[in-house]
């Protein structure tokens, strides 16, 4: 189709990688609520054909060195064992969030390397936009969470989110990630691209707010693009 053709057939692989990294996280969430029954059957068929993991032996661990070793030879292995080698860090008192940002920072750069090497000009920068502005919603929705519950210093959040591609700046980062309190972080967001697209809808907490401000997004380009890579994207949104 056009769309294999925008991209050929590497591209095959960031979705590779999505699935995959889905599979990581899904058991990682396990070990973190100790729950210790194997699920089996996450990996689709398509997925199965090409990936690198061992489905069985990732939902069979109960710990993170297991799942750090279920996941020797491949990027998620290298990411999971530098947790594990941490003598400062303790899935059990420190979450995933850490874990899950370290892993976004990854899937996001397969894609972009992915864009960069079959796209250019105009097409490129569609791709690109879509990627950061998904790197940054979940980002934002991340720091709200730790704002609001636990009223999180600047240096304990900015670990837990994924802000390496990203379309706002280094001034809006810091004083998002220096927000004192929930009001003080939508104070913020509100000056920022997103939260002027966020006055746009209409919300009862930020999450769903902003999920609607990229269903809002992804439709219009889904619609209107002439980008068969971008159209590709919104879709899978």
């Amino acid at each position: 189709s056009r769309y294999e053709i925008s991209l050929g057939q590497d591209f095959y692989s960031y979705f590779v990688v999505k699935s995959e990294l889905e599979m990581v996280l899904a058991q990682l969430h396990k070990i973190n609520a100790q729950e210790h029954i194997p699920v089996m059957g996450a990996e689709p068929d398509f997925v199965k054909k090409f990936s690198q993991l061992n489905e069985s032996k990732i939902s069979s661990a109960n710990n993170l060195m297991q799942l750090a070793h279920a996941l020797d030879g491949t990027p998620y292995g290298k990411i999971i064992h530098s947790f594990v080698e941490k003598t400062t860090f303790d899935l059990q008192r420190d979450g995933t969030l850490e874990i899950e940002a370290a892993l976004m920072d990854y899937e996001y750069s397969v894609m972009e390397e992915l864009s960069q090497k079959h796209l250019k000009g105009k097409q490129l920068q569609e791709v690109l936009e879509i990627l950061k502005r998904q790197s940054d919603v979940q980002a934002i929705i991340n720091m709200f969470r730790m704002k609001k519950m636990l009223q999180s210093p600047s240096m304990y959040v900015r670990r837990r989110v994924s802000m390496q591609h990203t379309q706002l700046s280094s001034q809006k980062i810091n004083q998002l990630l220096d927000a004192e309190n929930e009001e003080d972080f939508v104070r913020v967001l509100k000056t920022t691209s997103y939260g002027k697209e966020l006055a746009k809808v209409a919300y009862d907490y930020i999450e769903e707010g902003m999920q609607k401000v990229q269903y809002h997004f992804h439709l219009k380009k889904f619609r209107f693009s002439t980008n068969p890579s971008a159209v590709m994207l919104c879709y899978l949104f």
